[in-house]
Order: structure tokens, then sequence, then C-alpha cells
């Protein structure tokens, strides 16, 4: 199961925020919406295992008192004991929201602003394929006649369709590599890596249609992620003739 702050991979929606001054009670509609390019919760598409939100951290920022949660679904233990949980039980696909649920804060009258540091925890299919070390084989589809496109603007020479070669900082962790794979909704098909584990490359199949678009997109959405070295084509030296 992965953990993300609620960021490049997820947004955070918190909306009909009521003040019950009486009460001394906050509250608000909150979401999840899902910027992978898979779904969450779940590792196969189908069944449910969820999502999690729990609060790290909560303060009053403009005023005095002391804050809280108080009607978490219950607690849990990751970065710390004792820590709010949300619990949203279903599949988000990607670019969707998940169903808002309905969250309370114990906040004093004497408190104007409050800051809540989040963190979630999901599953999605990249975690299937996904592991610190690459495979150290490649498919033989991968170098067939029929996955060969032509050279484009973009590319010096012919190109295996739909195949992104990525190359992960050393410090990426497992979590970090899986989350890439998950944002352009790709599956790790092969790879090569040195004898010793240290240096490796994932051979990472992305969606695509005839006009090789998807390949190029991927790997600027993999460029841009602070965990990956590079992302680039599968190039063949020899444009002129295929690799078999």
């Amino acid at each position: 199961m992965a953990r993300s702050p609620a960021g490049r991979y997820g947004e955070f929606l918190a909306t009909n925020l009521v003040q019950d001054s009486v009460r001394q009670v906050w509250s608000f509609d909150a979401s999840l919406h899902n910027s992978l390019g898979q779904a969450i919760g779940t590792l196969d598409g189908t069944s449910v295992t969820g999502s999690d939100i729990l609060v790290t951290a909560i303060r009053a920022t403009q005023g005095t008192g002391a804050v809280s949660v108080i009607n978490a679904d219950g607690v849990a233990h990751v970065t710390a004991p004792n820590q709010p949980c949300f619990a949203y039980d279903q599949i988000v696909a990607s670019g969707a929201h998940s169903t808002a649920k309905r969250w309370e804060l114990r906040v004093p009258n004497t408190v104007a602003t409050v800051s809540l540091d989040i963190l979630v925890t999901t599953d999605f299919p990249a975690e299937q394929s996904v592991a610190l070390l690459p495979p150290d084989t490649v498919p033989s589809w991968v170098r067939a006649d029929t996955n060969i496109a032509p050279p484009t603007d973009s590319s010096p020479g012919h190109f295996a369709k739909r195949i992104v070669i990525v190359v992960f900082r050393p410090t990426a962790t497992l979590a970090d590599r899986q989350l890439a794979i998950a944002f352009v909704n790709g599956v790790v098909v092969g790879g090569m890596h040195s004898r010793d584990g240290s240096i490796g490359t994932y051979y990472v199949k992305v969606p695509d249609d005839a006009s090789e678009n998807g390949v190029f997109a991927a790997m600027q959405a993999l460029d841009a992620l602070p965990q990956v070295q590079f992302a680039t084509l599968y190039v063949y030296l020899d444009e002129l003739s295929s690799p078999n």
C-alpha cells in the first residue's frame, strides 16, 4: 500500500464548511481526487481495498486553543501513534473524486484558522508490477517487427511502440517507483540491472494509440517527477533494419 501526501498524485477537497460556535465544532465534506493514471483503492481494478486519509498534524494557526478531530473512523499508526483516520471504502477511477465524507473538528471559539497535515494510504495496480529492483529480462515482443515505430521529429530513429525506459534515482523508494509508474498508467514488462542491483532500468508499457503520442506524453510526465533520473524511448541503433 503506497503512502503519499495529497498533492501531485491526488488532491484533498474540502467543501461546505460549517462553523458551529455553540458546539464549537467545524464540519466540512471531504473527498479525495485521484490524479494518477490508474484507479486507486484497488490492486486489480475490481476488488475494493479502499483508501485511508490520516491526519498527521492539526493545529490552530490563528488564535489560541487546542483543536482535534472528533469523528474519525478510527486511528492509524503510520508515522506516529494514534493518528485519526477516515476510511474511503471504494475504488476511485483515474481523474475522479471519491464520495465525500463529513469531517468534524473540535475548534474553540478562540481559534480563527486551523491547519491540517494529511497522509493518504491506498492501493493501485502498479504495485503488482513494480519492485525495488527491475526484472532482468525483456520480452521478445518489445523487439518484434510489429512493435517498431518509424522515426519522428522527436525520435532520432526507429523505436519500440508503447515502451518507455525508466531509470530512477538511487534514493527513490519502492513507493516512489510505484507511484511514478501508476502516474502514467504503466506496467513494468521487463528490465535490466547490474549484478549487484545498484543500477537498473525498467521497461514500462504505457497506453498508446497509433499516433505514438502516449509514449511521448508518458516520457514527459515521468521526466518531471523528482524520483525519476530519466525516461526515454527504446531506440534502435540501426533504424534501417529490424533488431531481429
